[in-house]
């Protein structure tokens, strides 16, 4: 069988089909100066460990007393909701997330290879639903699921 790993390299990052779902390897919001950005952690299996990653292109973002152009929240010592605030914004910047897990051999990060996906669900009070598949084994979008809104 073909993973998704496989299907977004052949379709250069653009959303796969899979029995009957839209599925994404990233998320990302362009952003200005002073947008937030709110993660809430909703579920996430035990083992592996998940986590969003995060990544800025033309911006950094604050979060708590720490600013960076990267990020990894885990939802084993993250709090359960998380407001980033976007700094340093340049024309065009974009603020990236995809979902992570930790490898428990060797305590290293995984992402985008093997099953891994997410499945973005818009919600009615416009924040959305990003429900995750970790790359192991047969996919499963309740290895990590959380909620994200984007204030501008």
């Amino acid at each position: 069988m073909t993973t998704f790993a496989d299907q977004f390299q052949s379709t250069n990052g653009a959303p796969i089909r899979y029995d009957g779902r839209e599925l994404h390897a990233k998320l990302a919001f362009q952003v200005k100066n002073g947008d937030t950005i709110e993660l809430r952690f909703l579920r996430s299996a035990e083992r592996p460990v998940q986590g969003i990653g995060i990544t800025c292109e033309k911006c950094e973002i604050r979060v708590a007393s720490t600013t960076a152009k990267r990020i990894g929240l885990w939802a084993d010592t993250a709090p359960r909701t998380v407001t980033l605030e976007v700094v340093k914004a340049r024309t065009d910047a974009h603020v990236i997330f995809f979902n992570q897990w930790r490898d428990e051999k060797y305590g290293s990060t995984m992402y985008r290879v093997n099953n891994a996906a997410m499945e973005l669900v818009p919600q009615p009070d416009a924040s959305i639903l990003v429900r995750c598949s970790d790359g192991w084994g047969e996919p499963d979008f309740n290895d990590l699921v959380f909620q994200i809104v984007h204030r501008q």
